[in-house]
């Protein structure tokens, strides 16, 4: 057969998403993340370290949020929605 290798080592996740506003942050490495809301204002910004991170965003409004991490030089982005 055919073995399919995933060398994808620069992937990150985020979970519940959507959620109450407590979100895990799974990095592949140290990153810069930084969080927007949909006006474009920064509402989080942090440099974490691989693996989980918790995030704690119940402070603010529900709605859409974007996710911006530097991985590997690339910005990688993930929509988060806090209801």
């Amino acid at each position: 057969g055919i073995a399919l290798i995933n060398n994808n080592n620069d992937h990150f996740s985020v979970y519940p998403n959507p959620s109450n506003g407590l979100f895990m942050l799974i990095l592949p490495s140290d990153s810069k993340v930084r969080i927007s809301n949909m006006l474009g204002e920064t509402v989080f910004t942090e440099n974490l370290t691989e693996g989980k991170n918790q995030i704690d965003l119940t402070e603010f409004a529900s709605g859409m949020y974007i996710v911006n991490a530097e991985i590997g030089g690339k910005i990688k982005t993930i929509k988060l929605i806090k209801e």
